[in-house]
């Protein structure tokens, strides 16, 4: 009987992550009135997903705004061990990604199969590391966030992510993220993916192979299969 997949990240980047299930300290400081933990009503960090397998694995990081109000019914528990919350929101941010999905869903899932179009979805997310520049939905969808609350979810979350990735290819999706992160060396940027116009955007996105058939060509990743990099026809 095969062994059930594991849908919360590598242990490097969980170690980051499981702070935000305490549940984080910032929804009494920085974040207070901005974020909202009402993990019945779908309110928790939460819209990161991918590195499925090791931190040597990943090649690409994608970074993205922030998770938009929770589907309809969506009910999270606060369980005792944070492992267990953290795999429970990254096992629905997964679900997302299968149809029927939003058009944000279907134009990431663009992004991966240009990347890596003879894997299936779940050998693609052993590759990319998808994570939000602020880990819980904004007051209003597609809102705006205190400046406080960003630098704060930035500092105590994202940059040490982007430390401990900080020699893979790395996109920022959209001018939002893109002010979020400032000024980093080595971060490229592209079209938003929760956009109106994916034909104008894709032509950003295509880039994105690109780069990593570059940072292959200069530190050959590990057991990747032949292929991978090229897009799709």
């Amino acid at each position: 009987m095969s062994a059930r997949p594991r849908f919360s990240p590598c242990k490097e980047l969980s170690n980051i992550l499981l702070p935000a299930f305490n549940p984080c300290p910032q929804f009494q400081a920085a974040c207070n009135g901005a974020a909202r933990c009402l993990p019945k009503q779908g309110h928790l960090p939460r819209g990161f997903i991918g590195g499925f397998g090791e931190l040597a694995d990943i090649e690409l990081v994608l970074i993205v705004v922030e998770p938009a109000n929770p589907r309809s019914g969506t009910n999270y528990r606060l369980f005792r061990r944070r492992t267990d919350t953290l795999e429970q929101v990254c096992r629905d941010a997964f679900g997302h990604f299968n149809p029927p999905y939003i058009s944000y869903h279907r134009n990431l899932r663009y992004i991966l199969d240009i990347c890596w179009p003879r894997l299936p979805l779940y050998e693609q997310l052993k590759r990319v590391w998808i994570t939000e520049s602020y880990l819980c939905s904004a007051p209003t969808v597609a809102g705006s966030v205190p400046r406080m609350s960003e630098r704060a979810c930035y500092a105590d979350y994202l940059a040490p992510q982007l430390e401990l990735l900080k020699d893979r290819v790395i996109v920022a999706l959209g001018s939002k993220a893109r002010r979020r992160i400032g000024n980093i060396q080595n971060v490229d940027y592209a079209d938003a993916v929760a956009t109106r116009n994916p034909r104008a955007a894709q032509a950003t996105w295509k880039k994105i192979p690109k780069l990593l058939n570059g940072r292959r060509r200069r530190r050959p990743a590990r057991g990747l299969p032949s292929g991978e990099g090229e897009e799709s026809q």
